[in-house]
């Protein structure tokens, strides 16, 4: 480290290098335009930006300069000058250089040599962790009079995408965010993310009309109060059983004026019946039996302002709520909840057949909660004041389980598949350190009743699923990282 701290940077005590604590957003737009470096923008920007769309990881920044190279070589080359490395919000590694020469003569752009040049060294890691270039700017060196360029680069594990099967939002991302600039408008992470969302959905339809904004339209639409919770599937006519019903004169996607008609169509959808499009217009409905065709793919309408985006695998490309997408997790998996299970439970149940419970429970319009527990008998007669407490007996049939779930409260279950409780208002610990205000009352309030279990020493997982259709399998890990 030289003894020429970074703009806005100091020595802590104990050696780590950090930004003023009253070092503000403004001071840190000016020091890049002056050329100090600084990591606050595109740290805060990535950490949000990722998160929106349901990646948990923590973001690095790596930052390097060159200048123009000596007279002894070519003007179009480059001197490495140095590279700056921030992990966890402190200057951890600074590389002085000065010598290394990036030579322009190569096809390959300065970015790229350089970005070479780190990969070859090992300040990169391209196995284990992901980058995307935040900014590159020239700009002039005032002490020694010659112009240079810095680039930034974003850091963070491959670690976090492990948990999504369908990654094509996340490309498109990548793709967008590439040499992304500085910018001081408070909503360009919102039109970064309606630029992506909108990309992802038009690249499964031809781009002569924007199909995004007619679907989201859509979804905002009540027919007679009740919220949007139909299906389109685009694809040629499938395999369908009774009568396919074929509209004499196909509705036309792109025609504003028609998307009321579609909306009091989608009521039609109940079960496995679709509305069916190709990439002009609705042009029928009917009963899917067969497997969806590959090459397809299908909206489905999760309430008001609540669409996802699946393709012909059934994977759920992206989810999106009123405008903004988000990646869909595994946590609704049943590999998932399998593996989860075991591990609390020691591999001591009937895993499957709860969770034969819990996807039928996913069914339910409004949401729910399913509590699985090695005490439900014991947790049922505490809680029968603020339950129906019920014989224990296994729950095998699709509509009985969707009418245990439609009303408030918790569903709670043993590891072996047997129910004890319906309508279960949960209690728990009040610490203010459980939870997230982020998220709503049903999912902290399964957060603060682990909690408790944990302090009694009980085996617990919650399944929370939300009115917006998004499940999460919620255990004592989720207390000790919350």
């Amino acid at each position: 480290m030289t003894d020429k701290l970074p703009y806005g940077v100091i020595k802590r005590q104990d050696g780590k290098y950090v930004l003023k604590p009253s070092y503000s957003y403004q001071s840190l737009l000016m020091a890049a335009r002056i050329g100090d470096w600084h990591f606050t923008k595109p740290y805060e920007d990535y950490t949000e930006l990722l998160s929106r769309i349901g990646l948990d990881c923590k973001v690095n920044i790596i930052m390097f300069s060159t200048k123009l190279s000596h007279t002894n070589y070519s003007e179009n080359d480059y001197v490495l000058d140095k590279i700056d490395i921030y992990r966890n919000g402190s200057l951890i590694y600074t590389v002085n250089d000065g010598i290394t020469v990036i030579k322009r003569a190569s096809s390959f752009g300065l970015r790229q040599l350089v970005y070479n040049y780190m990969v070859n060294i090992g300040i990169l890691n391209t196995v284990i962790n992901e980058y995307i270039e935040f900014m590159k700017e020239p700009y002039m060196n005032a002490e020694a009079g010659k112009p240079e360029k810095r680039m930034i680069f974003v850091e963070y594990s491959k670690e976090c995408l492990k948990n999504f099967k369908e990654l094509k939002l996340y490309n498109n991302l990548k793709e967008v965010l590439t040499n992304w600039r500085f910018d001081q408008e408070s909503n360009y992470l919102e039109e970064a993310l309606l630029k992506v969302s909108r990309k992802t959905l038009n690249d499964f339809i031809n781009s002569d009309y924007d199909l995004y904004d007619k679907i989201h339209n859509i979804s905002l639409l009540k027919y007679e109060g009740g919220e949007n919770r139909g299906k389109i599937l685009f694809c040629g006519p499938p395999s369908l059983i009774g009568d396919f019903v074929h509209f004499k004169e196909g509705i036309q996607l792109r025609d504003s004026r028609r998307l009321r008609t579609i909306r009091k169509l989608l009521e039609i959808c109940i079960g496995d019946i679709y509305l069916l499009a190709n990439e002009e217009c609705i042009y029928g409905f009917g009963k899917v039996v067969n497997e969806i065709p590959a090459n397809s793919f299908f909206i489905k309408f999760k309430g008001q302002g609540s669409w996802e985006l699946a393709n012909g695998n059934l994977n759920t490309v992206m989810h999106v709520s009123y405008g903004l997408p988000s990646l869909s997790k595994l946590d609704s998996d049943k590999e998932n909840f399998l593996q989860k299970s075991g591990e609390i439970f020691e591999s001591k149940g009937n895993y499957d057949k709860v969770w034969d419970f819990i996807d039928k429970a996913k069914r339910q319009r409004h949401g729910t909660m399913v509590v699985i527990t090695d005490k439900a008998e014991k947790e049922s007669e505490r809680l029968n004041k603020n339950s129906f407490t019920i014989v224990p007996n296994e729950m095998n049939d699709l509509e009985l389980v969707y009418g245990l779930t439609s009303i408030d409260g918790a569903v709670m279950l043993d590891h072996f598949g047997k129910c004890y409780s319906i309508g279960c208002i949960l209690d728990g610990t009040t610490e203010s350190n459980v939870g997230d205000s982020s998220r709503g009352a049903r999912f902290n309030s399964a957060l603060r009743y682990i909690h408790y279990c944990m302090n009694k020493q009980y085996k617990i997982l919650i399944v929370v699923v939300s009115e917006d259709g998004m499940t999460n399998v919620l255990t004592k890990d989720d207390i000790l990282t919350s």
